[in-house]
Formats: C-alpha cells, sequence, structure tokens
C-alpha cells in the first residue's frame, strides 16, 4: 500500500516538465512490462517526470525498473487472496483506502498524464485520475482480449460452473466489460493500441471510441540486435547441436501461446527427418505439461527447454527460424519484432497483430492457428531454402527498422502526450 515513506519530495522538483504516471498490475513478465520498460527507459528526462504506480510491487521486471531509479508507489487496491475465494466474495478484495491514497498521490504530486497499461488499472486508473482532475488520461490495450476476455482469474478465483453458479459467472463477465466500456467512453483521453488488429477488437465489441484510438507500433532498438557473438558457444551453453539449424519459439509458457502445436509441427519436420532442432525459451504454468508432450512425441533429445533467460538478444542470433503459434491473446508481439529485427524471417499464425508485422511470402509466413500441418509445412520451407531465409531476413530487418523502431514508438508517444497537454 502506498506510505508515507513512499510520498516524493517536491521540494526543488522542476514543474516545467510534464509529470507522467505509468500505472501497471504488477512486473512479472510479459510484453506490457517489457513495454513499460522500454518506454521509462528511453522517454526524454528532460521533458518528462515519470513515476511508476502499480498493485502490487513484485515480479522479474522490478528490478530492471527499480535500477532506472524511478519513484515506484504500490497502491495495494486489489489483494491476493490466500484462498481461492468465490465470484461472489471479489468485493471483499478491494481496497477503498488505496484506491483513495492514489486519488491523493496523483493530486500532491501534480500529475499531468495518468498512463494506465494493463488490466484493471485501466479501469481504475482512468476513475482515480477523473477524481483527482489529471489534465490527461490515457489508457493502453494490447492484446486482443486476455484480461478483459477472461471471465475470471482461476488462480484466485473458484470458478463453479454449476447450473446455479452459471449466472453470476457470466453476470460477472458482463459487468467487467460494461465498466471497461464505461470508463473508456466517459474518462479517458486517449486508448492507445500497439496493432490495428486490437483495435478493430475494440470497435467490433463497441468497447471504445474510435476517435479516442491511436495506434502506436511497439518498437525496439535495432542496434541491440545486430550482435556478433560466438553461436557455437551459445550452443553449447543451451545443450543445443552445433551443427544444426535452430527453430526457436520466445515466450511464456501459457496455453493461449500455442507450444503444443509448436511441438507436433517439430514432431513432423523430424518425421522427415531433415536436419534440425528445436528451442523454447521462457517459463510458465504449461512448462511441465510441454515437458511431457514433447517427451511423448519423442522429441527429448531435439527439443531445449531454456527456461526464463535475459540474454535475448544473443538467442535471436542463434535462432534460424522464430515462431509465434498463439491461438488468441495477442497484441504486436514483441519477441517477433526482436527476432525480425536480427535479420531472421518469422512464421507466426493469424492471431491479433502478427501479420501486421510478418508480411505473408516476404518477412515470413502467416498460417491459420492451431493447425500444426501448416505450421510444419511453412516452417520446414524456410529451413530447406536458404537463399529465400536470407533474402526474407534481410527484408524483415528493413520493415523493423522503417517501422518499429524504438524512436519512431518514442516519437508517437512524446507528441501524443505534448498535445494531451497543450490543449
Amino acid at each position: 500500500m502506498y506510505l508515507i515513506q513512499n510520498k516524493i519530495n517536491l521540494h526543488g522538483e522542476n514543474f516545467s516538465q510534464t509529470r507522467i504516471l505509468f500505472f501497471i498490475g504488477s512486473f512479472q513478465i510479459g510484453g506490457t512490462e517489457r513495454d513499460l520498460l522500454t518506454i521509462v527507459r528511453n522517454l526524454d528526462k528532460r521533458r518528462f517526470k515519470i513515476f511508476v504506480a502499480c498493485i502490487h510491487k513484485e515480479g522479474p521486471f522490478l528490478d530492471k525498473i527499480e535500477a532506472m531509479e524511478v519513484p515506484i508507489i504500490e497502491f495495494c487496491i486489489f489483494r491476493h487472496p490466500r484462498r481461492k475465494v468465490r465470484i461472489s466474495e471479489i468485493p471483499r478484495l478491494f481496497s477503498l483506502k488505496s484506491f483513495l491514497q492514489l486519488v491523493k498521490f496523483l493530486k500532491e504530486q501534480k500529475i499531468d498524464v495518468i498512463h494506465s497499461l494493463t488490466g484493471l488499472t485501466t479501469i481504475i486508473g482512468p476513475v482515480a485520475g477523473k477524481l483527482a482532475k489529471t489534465q490527461c488520461i490515457v489508457s493502453s490495450m494490447l492484446n486482443t482480449g486476455n484480461w478483459l476476455e477472461r471471465i475470471v482469474d482461476e488462480q484466485y478465483i473458484d470458478v463453479d460452473k454449476s447450473s446455479c453458479k452459471k449466472l453470476t459467472y457470466h453476470l460477472f463477465s458482463y459487468v467487467k466489460k460494461g465498466f471497461f466500456r464505461f470508463v473508456n467512453k466517459q474518462f479517458i483521453d486517449l486508448l492507445i493500441v500497439n496493432a490495428e488488429s486490437v483495435k478493430k477488437f475494440l470497435l467490433d465489441r463497441r468497447l471504445a471510441d474510435e476517435k479516442k484510438i491511436r495506434t502506436i507500433y511497439n518498437g525496439v532498438k535495432i542496434s541491440e540486435f545486430k550482435l556478433s557473438i560466438d553461436l557455437e558457444a551459445k550452443k553449447t551453453e543451451l545443450g543445443l547441436d552445433i551443427n544444426l539449424p535452430v527453430v526457436g519459439i520466445v515466450g511464456t509458457l501459457r496455453a493461449v501461446k500455442g507450444h503444443r502445436y509448436f511441438l507436433e509441427a517439430a514432431a513432423k519436420i523430424l518425421k522427415e527427418e531433415i536436419p534440425c532442432q528445436f528451442l523454447v525459451v521462457g517459463d510458465g504454468e504449461a512448462k511441465d505439461s510441454l515437458v511431457m508432450l514433447s517427451n511423448q512425441l519423442g522429441l527429448r533429445h531435439r527439443v531445449v527447454f531454456s527456461g526464463f533467460r535475459t540474454d535475448i538478444p544473443e538467442l535471436h542470433q542463434l535462432i534460424d527460424v522464430p515462431v509465434v503459434s498463439s491461438t488468441a491473446n495477442e497484441g504486436l508481439p514483441n519477441t517477433l519484432i526482436e527476432a525480425l529485427a536480427s535479420g531472421k524471417p518469422g512464421v507466426g499464425t493469424d492471431v491479433g497483430g502478427t501479420s501486421e508485422i510478418i508480411r505473408h511470402g516476404k518477412t515470413g509466413f502467416i498460417v491459420p492457428p492451431g493447425d500444426s500441418d501448416a505450421l510444419a509445412k511453412a516452417i520446414k520451407e524456410l529451413l530447406t531454402n536458404d537463399a529465400l531465409r536470407k533474402n526474407m531476413g534481410r527484408a524483415a530487418r528493413r520493415l523493423v527498422q522503417r517501422e518499429f523502431n524504438v524512436e519512431h514508438m518514442l516519437y508517437q508517444y512524446t507528441r501524443i502526450y505534448g498535445d494531451q497537454i497543450s490543449k
């Protein structure tokens, strides 16, 4: 919660700067958290005074944010329950005191912009901003659903779908979407999305006004993905064969990421005796079941599960064919932008904004979600045609340099914040 020692001393502050508060749920591993890291690291500190607020001050990315020496303030507006609770008990998890402390903080610190980034913060943040009379209220929607389409978080909520509970279950979903729609229409000034597909998702469900939506593509620093590394040493470190090309997938191990289809495609490719190996980078709730599936498919000696890694730019150098196999809930996959920035053509499923960066037949191949046959065919095409892979890789890097670079992303954020403040 927000305590006295968390307050920021305003004495001597430069109030000519735009004071912006980024509001996020926590600092777990995910695309939104990485986007926050990129924005906080690269936004012009001479022009912006940055604060970061969260509901839970925890997660692997917390250390990285703290290293940037920006104030991080926890407002425990929703607490983690000690046991699974029923849907009817959800209101008990809400702390009105912490919410009012957020409102007070916005007023005391004279915050000019509150930018809410994930899940429930995109409801809580705009309401707090309105009560605090914050000048500019911004939210982000960075995927096609996720927390909004998922009715409850089954890690904390007891989902009883018996006939007597179904009404409560679906009523909660309806109410959550209703609040999101109301807040977007009445309280926010701008809703930022990272892909045209996310904009379409919102408009199709009438969750936001089109005039308030702005599309800002995620961006990367191209220089971070132009590395010269010892490929043999890195492959040896990971337990990979130094002589075989690598097909890789990078991301949190969750069902919606479609790793199952990636492994099924791997089995089909190896059955044709195409020389290659497969790398799964990341950790998550589905890891045990995926390792079991890999063994069942006979992939034990050709698939490496690396776990969570921080050397992603280096890994992209050794991955010859990067894959995104998601079945739902994608925005614009950061891992795909990074792979293409490394000069590698991608294979991705037609979910979210994947097709906005993989231009089919030019920078890679797009396949239907949940289709391991199509996935295997596209991967095989790149594995067996070196000239095609290299040509597409060069086109991929040019595309990222042109449309998905961090400088362009930051320019758009800076312009949007400035335009709203000057109104």
